[in-house]
Protein backbone atom coordinates (compact mmCIF):
# COMPACT_ATOMS: atom_id res chain seq x y z
CA UNK A 1 0.00 0.00 0.00
CA UNK A 2 2.95 2.77 -0.78
CA UNK A 3 -0.28 4.94 -2.62
CA UNK A 4 -1.99 5.35 1.17
CA UNK A 5 0.92 5.86 2.67
CA UNK A 6 2.07 8.67 0.47
CA UNK A 7 -1.55 10.02 0.55
CA UNK A 8 -0.67 10.27 4.41
CA UNK A 9 2.55 11.91 4.39
CA UNK A 10 1.27 14.45 2.24
CA UNK A 11 -1.54 15.01 4.75
CA UNK A 12 0.57 15.34 7.55
CA UNK A 13 3.08 17.86 5.56
CA UNK A 14 0.22 20.35 4.80
CA UNK A 15 -0.97 20.21 7.91
CA UNK A 16 2.36 20.65 10.05
CA UNK A 17 3.61 23.43 7.35
CA UNK A 18 0.28 25.30 8.22
CA UNK A 19 0.55 24.84 12.09
CA UNK A 20 -1.80 21.77 12.03
CA UNK A 21 -4.52 23.50 9.94
CA UNK A 22 -5.68 22.28 6.61
CA UNK A 23 -4.87 24.49 3.04
CA UNK A 24 -6.78 27.49 3.57
CA UNK A 25 -7.12 27.19 7.52
CA UNK A 26 -5.24 29.54 10.32
CA UNK A 27 -4.63 28.42 13.59
CA UNK A 28 -6.60 30.34 16.62
CA UNK A 29 -6.10 28.81 19.67
CA UNK A 30 -6.83 25.04 19.10
CA UNK A 31 -8.96 25.67 16.33
CA UNK A 32 -8.35 26.29 12.56
CA UNK A 33 -10.32 28.85 10.88
CA UNK A 34 -10.96 29.60 7.46
CA UNK A 35 -8.96 32.21 6.03
CA UNK A 36 -10.05 35.32 4.87
CA UNK A 37 -9.24 36.09 0.91
CA UNK A 38 -6.66 39.37 -0.35
CA UNK A 39 -8.16 42.49 0.38
CA UNK A 40 -9.57 41.36 3.50
CA UNK A 41 -8.40 40.88 7.12
CA UNK A 42 -9.78 38.87 10.26
CA UNK A 43 -12.70 40.89 12.08
CA UNK A 44 -14.09 38.00 14.05
CA UNK A 45 -12.36 35.05 14.53
CA UNK A 46 -13.97 31.89 14.29
CA UNK A 47 -15.40 29.90 16.85
CA UNK A 48 -17.05 26.39 17.29
CA UNK A 49 -20.84 28.13 16.16
CA UNK A 50 -19.18 30.68 13.83
CA UNK A 51 -17.01 31.26 11.08
CA UNK A 52 -14.40 33.98 10.31
CA UNK A 53 -16.04 37.25 10.11
CA UNK A 54 -13.84 39.44 7.24
CA UNK A 55 -13.72 42.74 6.94
CA UNK A 56 -12.06 44.95 4.02
CA UNK A 57 -8.81 46.57 4.13
CA UNK A 58 -8.49 50.25 4.26
CA UNK A 59 -7.49 53.22 1.80
CA UNK A 60 -3.52 52.88 3.04
CA UNK A 61 -3.31 48.91 3.49
CA UNK A 62 -3.67 46.07 1.85
CA UNK A 63 -3.74 42.05 2.36
CA UNK A 64 -2.18 39.89 -0.87
CA UNK A 65 -3.04 36.57 -0.26
CA UNK A 66 -5.21 34.70 1.94
CA UNK A 67 -4.29 35.31 5.62
CA UNK A 68 -5.70 35.23 9.27
CA UNK A 69 -3.89 38.55 9.75
CA UNK A 70 -6.20 41.05 12.58
CA UNK A 71 -4.76 43.94 10.35
CA UNK A 72 -3.86 44.70 6.89
CA UNK A 73 -0.40 45.17 6.05
CA UNK A 74 0.63 49.43 5.95
CA UNK A 75 0.87 50.00 2.14
CA UNK A 76 5.06 50.96 1.15
CA UNK A 77 5.64 54.84 0.45
CA UNK A 78 7.78 56.27 -2.44
CA UNK A 79 10.84 57.60 -1.08
CA UNK A 80 11.39 60.95 -3.04
CA UNK A 81 15.02 61.21 -0.66
CA UNK A 82 15.72 57.85 -2.86
CA UNK A 83 14.77 59.37 -6.45
CA UNK A 84 11.44 56.74 -6.00
CA UNK A 85 7.97 58.00 -7.39
CA UNK A 86 4.97 55.29 -7.45
CA UNK A 87 4.64 53.31 -10.39
CA UNK A 88 1.83 51.43 -9.09
CA UNK A 89 -0.82 52.77 -7.04
CA UNK A 90 -1.47 50.84 -3.44
CA UNK A 91 -4.33 48.83 -4.04
CA UNK A 92 -6.17 46.62 -1.07
CA UNK A 93 -5.06 43.51 -2.79
CA UNK A 94 -1.25 45.01 -4.30
CA UNK A 95 1.41 47.15 -2.22
CA UNK A 96 2.81 49.99 -3.79
CA UNK A 97 5.23 49.42 -6.50
CA UNK A 98 7.79 52.32 -7.13
CA UNK A 99 10.39 53.24 -9.97
CA UNK A 100 12.68 56.12 -11.01
CA UNK A 101 11.97 59.77 -11.55
CA UNK A 102 12.74 60.74 -14.79
CA UNK A 103 16.10 60.61 -15.26
CA UNK A 104 17.14 58.09 -12.89
CA UNK A 105 17.67 54.30 -13.21
CA UNK A 106 17.21 51.49 -10.85
CA UNK A 107 20.52 50.77 -8.63
CA UNK A 108 18.52 48.61 -5.92
CA UNK A 109 15.56 46.35 -7.86
CA UNK A 110 13.86 44.40 -4.69
CA UNK A 111 10.98 42.09 -4.88
CA UNK A 112 8.09 44.50 -5.47
CA UNK A 113 9.55 47.86 -8.00
CA UNK A 114 12.78 49.76 -7.42
CA UNK A 115 14.08 50.61 -3.76
CA UNK A 116 16.29 53.21 -4.62
CA UNK A 117 17.38 55.30 -8.56
CA UNK A 118 20.33 56.82 -8.95
CA UNK A 119 20.72 59.53 -11.78
CA UNK A 120 22.20 58.91 -15.28
CA UNK A 121 25.67 59.59 -15.77
CA UNK A 122 26.08 62.37 -17.65
CA UNK A 123 28.64 62.00 -20.68
CA UNK A 124 30.44 65.41 -20.67
CA UNK A 125 32.61 67.09 -23.55
CA UNK A 126 35.10 64.92 -24.52
CA UNK A 127 33.43 61.35 -24.34
CA UNK A 128 30.44 60.22 -26.01
CA UNK A 129 27.57 57.91 -25.44
CA UNK A 130 28.45 54.31 -26.08
CA UNK A 131 25.07 52.80 -25.00
CA UNK A 132 22.38 54.65 -23.49
CA UNK A 133 20.74 53.62 -20.41
CA UNK A 134 17.88 51.72 -19.12
CA UNK A 135 15.79 51.56 -17.03
CA UNK A 136 17.87 49.42 -14.51
CA UNK A 137 21.17 50.69 -16.39
CA UNK A 138 23.34 53.56 -16.40
CA UNK A 139 24.96 55.21 -19.55
CA UNK A 140 27.63 53.99 -20.45
CA UNK A 141 30.43 56.63 -21.71
CA UNK A 142 33.36 56.57 -23.82
CA UNK A 143 36.58 58.65 -24.21
CA UNK A 144 36.67 60.16 -27.74
CA UNK A 145 39.49 58.39 -29.85
CA UNK A 146 42.81 60.38 -30.56
CA UNK A 147 42.01 62.92 -33.26
CA UNK A 148 38.29 62.94 -32.21
CA UNK A 149 36.32 65.94 -30.14
CA UNK A 150 32.39 66.44 -28.49
CA UNK A 151 31.63 69.55 -27.24
CA UNK A 152 28.34 68.96 -25.75
CA UNK A 153 27.04 66.36 -22.84
CA UNK A 154 25.50 63.53 -24.04
CA UNK A 155 27.66 63.59 -27.73
CA UNK A 156 26.52 60.67 -29.66
CA UNK A 157 29.11 60.76 -31.62
CA UNK A 158 32.91 62.38 -32.01
CA UNK A 159 33.97 64.71 -34.62
CA UNK A 160 36.97 64.64 -36.41
CA UNK A 161 39.64 67.27 -35.29
CA UNK A 162 40.08 70.15 -38.50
Amino acid sequence: CPEVLAVVLVTQLERSDAGGCELGEYPHGTDCCPMCAAGLRVFKHCTASSSTTCIPCVNGTYTDHPNGLTHCRTCKLCDKGANLVTAAACTYTKNTVCGCRPGHFCSSPGPEGCELCQPYTVCVPGTMVKEWGTSTKDHVCEVCPPGTFSTANMSVACTPRP
